[in-house]
């Protein structure tokens, strides 16, 4: 160690050992804190928490340190007791199962953790509690054995009762005198289930238990043993394990599975119950026992040594009358329902359609399904006229699977298109759906079925198997799946405010249309413009101007031109478009976002306010995306025709656009002679009830003056816009077409 000190430059330090003359070795800084005092000639060695567990140096074995506090009387209280006694290797089981037994009997109670539990329980449980005192003077050797040259063996014991199971293990070795020693190895308890289990049932789970802790040993300790051997004293379970010819039942047969799958039949044999250690735990003893039980020191010198060497078989135990154990009748039963079982019904474990075998799984489906039609091929009969296939003309490959004949056999297309392979209505029909619908990365029913023909298969109904595997995939479900819905909100305070127009206001952008800047020799320099539209919330007019590139800058521009012609606003609503964020460092306005109501309400009674919507949340601003969808359209489709777009031109279009569209009714019309004029956004605009501009109504046009003047190709696409705004737009504000119905609210989890 001091090696290992110096060159691996490491520092042990905490150091305690059962020898004196080993820790007079080190340096007392190096030592544990309760050895750095000792004179290790003369002074004992103190007991030491090693890993949880209380080591006494001076007699080298493992001991108990009981602190049993007071605490409530209530099941957390007991509970806390039981679990305050640290035992990882199971010395003091048989005490402390006792306790976990009153556990168990207080559940059984109606009462809630911290409710007092009755009286009738504390003297059992006082009485347990004061007992564990007693386990300070109980001491369990560190070593399992005296003799480290001799052979060793691992005994694993196995017990059940009504209350508890049990399985403990010792290394066995033999001394020169003959005598063999027991060393604790480790051991488990666990209370039995109330109801429900019989006594065989029990010892069953017991020897489970013995196989669990013979696993972990095997994985702890680095330890060749000569043998390895299981005990119990239920010749039941010993039939069950070695048993050869019966079938047993679910409960049972899961249980000798997992014995078998950690020993074989040959290593278990049985001990007496008076000479079975694990016997004491199952029932319990006193504190004052432990130390001479057989639970720490191994059975008594009894135990026949030929049980031990000598492989015995046990018989089942009066089969006949065993419910564990299935009958002659039984079997019987489910061998001919196995038998009788299509093969094909058995491809209906698979999941995926991505195995070797492929044509032998649709051979021996074709055989199931259509055996009539495959006889008939053979004999060179005509197909049954019920045949579900007969319009096919199904023929047999040189593989024996059928495949439609079909009437395009003489094309140039591959087998897999001209003779694709039937597969009727089955599991696999699913399977090869789902195959080629992820494969194609969860397209539509038209490609999927496309795919799986071009795979070369035809599948009978395969429509339906197509539409339900779309329906039920997951994956589409989240793709294609309909939104939630709810029903509109109350309209906000901006649109019901009777203020002067363009007072609130909201915006966007729209375009752009490419323009002839200037002529050049070579041809025209021609450039971008956007219309950017201010809507009016409360009275629906509408304001553009035209935007000479998508920036800060020009944006500014024209909203300083909106404010010079209509005046100063006090909120301006929009998208988050990189170029309104940009400017509102520039105009130093204050942004809100409509999710934050607190800041806004307060934003809105001091200052002018912008408002930006919540990102992907474009029906926030359907006041003015109405606007734009409907100008956008039919501007778009009207310049279609129209060459050398001059800006002069576009502002001047621009400009009718808005008169056009603010003169528009905002009610339906009315058929009271009293109300003969709608109302219109440019009735409160110009205080006229005609907004029409008679000067301008010069002769009619047709199509072929575009081509002429430039202010008749503007009047010519305005009529043609207010003929269209009236046809087309208006009809269809008349219906609400959706969100009509409040629905519930989405929430976490």
């Amino acid at each position: 160690m001091k090696s290992l000190q110096e060159e691996g430059n490491l520092r042990l330090h905490k150091l305690c050992s059962n020898s004196g003359e080993v820790l007079a070795a080190f340096d007392k800084d190096d030592l544990a804190k309760d050895l750095t005092e000792l004179d290790f000639d003369y002074d004992d060695l103190p007991i030491q928490r090693s890993l949880g567990v209380s080591w006494n140096l001076e007699r080298d074995t493992f001991t108990f340190r009981v602190t049993v506090k007071e605490k409530p009387f209530t099941r957390r209280g007991v509970l806390s007791t039981i679990n305050g006694l640290y035992d990882p290797l199971g010395f003091a089981m048989p005490v402390t199962i006792a306790g976990k037994l009153l556990l168990r009997e207080a559940m059984n109670q109606p009462l809630d953790w911290d409710q007092p539990l009755p009286e009738e329980f504390r003297s059992k449980f006082q009485l347990w509690k004061n007992d564990l005192g007693s386990l300070e003077g109980v001491n369990i050797p560190r070593t399992y054995s005296m003799d480290a040259s001799s052979d060793r063996d691992l005994f694993i014991f196995t017990d059940a009762s009504e209350l508890a199971i049990a399985a403990v293990a010792y290394i066995v070795t033999v001394n020169n005198s003959s005598k063999r020693h027991f060393g604790f190895v480790l051991g488990k308890t666990k209370v039995a289930p109330k109801h429900g289990h019989t006594i065989p049932r029990l010892e069953l789970c017991a020897a489970v238990l013995g196989t669990e802790i013979y696993d972990v040993i095997m994985d702890e300790l680095e330890v060749e043993f000569r043998q390895v051997k299981f005990f119990t004293d239920s010749k039941v379970v010993l039939g069950y394990i070695g048993n050869e010819t019966k079938r047993f039942y679910t409960y049972v047969r899961n249980r000798v599975d997992r014995i078998r799958k950690s020993s074989s039949p040959e290593q278990w044999g049985y001990v007496p119950t008076a000479q079975n250690p694990a016997d004491e735990p199952t029932r319990s003893i006193s504190t004052g026992s432990l130390q001479e039980s057989k639970w720490l020191n191994g059975p008594s010198g009894s135990f026949s040594r030929q049980a031990e060497e000598s492989y015995q078989e046990f018989p089942l135990v009066d089969p006949d009358e065993d419910k564990e154990i299935r009958t002659l009748k039984t079997d019987l039963v489910d061998h001919v329902a196995e038998k009788t079982r299509p093969l094909s019904d058995h491809f209906e474990k698979f999941s995926t359609w991505k195995k070797d075998a492929k044509l032998t799984v649709i051979r021996v489906v074709q055989r199931d399904y259509f055996s009539k039609e495959i006889a008939a091929i053979r004999d060179k009969l005509p197909l049954p006229r019920s045949s579900t296939i007969l319009e096919l003309s199904p023929y047999l490959d040189d593989d024996g699977l059928l495949r439609v004949g079909g009437r395009i056999r003489e094309s140039k297309l591959s087998m897999l298109q001209t003779n694709p392979v039937i597969i009727p209505e089955h599991h696999i029909s699913v399977l090869i759906v789902r195959h080629f619908h992820e494969k194609i990365s969860h397209q539509g029913r038209q490609l999927t079925e496309a795919a799986v023909r071009s795979a070369g298969f035809w599948l009978i109904g395969g429509r339906r198997f197509v539409n339900s595997c779309i329906h039920h995939c997951v994956k589409c479900r989240k793709l294609r799946g309909r939104r939630e819905e709810q029903k509109m909100a109350d309209l906000p305070f901006d649109r019901l405010d009777p203020a002067p127009p363009f007072t609130y206001i909201g915006i966007d952008v729209f375009g752009p249309w490419t323009i002839a800047t200037r002529k050049t020799r070579g041809g025209e320099v021609n450039s971008k413009r956007w219309a950017l539209l201010f809507t009016c919330l409360v009275v629906r007019a509408v304001h553009i101007e035209l935007l000479e590139e998508m920036s800060s800058p020009s944006f500014i521009n024209a909203l300083r031109r909106f404010c010079a012609v209509r005046g100063e606003v006090k909120i301006i609503h929009s998208d988050q478009g990189t170029n309104f964020v940009g400017s509102t460092k520039d105009l130093n306005a204050n942004v809100i976002r409509v999710d934050d109501r607190p800041i806004q309400r307060y934003l809105i009674d001091h200052s002018i306010n912008w408002v930006f919507n919540p990102p992907h949340a474009s029906h926030m601003g359907g006041a003015w995306e109405r606007m734009i969808g409907v100008a956008r359209r039919i501007l778009d489709s009207l310049l279609l025709g129209v060459k050398n777009l001059t800006h002069d031109v576009l502002a001047t279009l621009m400009a009718e656009v808005s008169s056009i569209v603010n003169d528009r009714p905002l009610t339906p019309m009315s058929y009271d002679p009293e109300c003969p004029c709608p109302l219109t956004p440019a009735m409160l605009l110009t205080m006229k009830t005609d907004q029409t501009v008679r000067s301008f109504q010069l002769d009619d046009f047709n199509k072929k003056d575009i081509y002429k003047k430039q202010w008749r190709c503007v009047q010519y696409l305005a009529d043609q816009f207010w003929a269209r705004w009236r046809v087309e737009y208006l009809p269809s504000l008349q219906v609400r077409s959706k969100w009509k119905q409040e629905s519930k609210n989405l929430q976490e989890g």
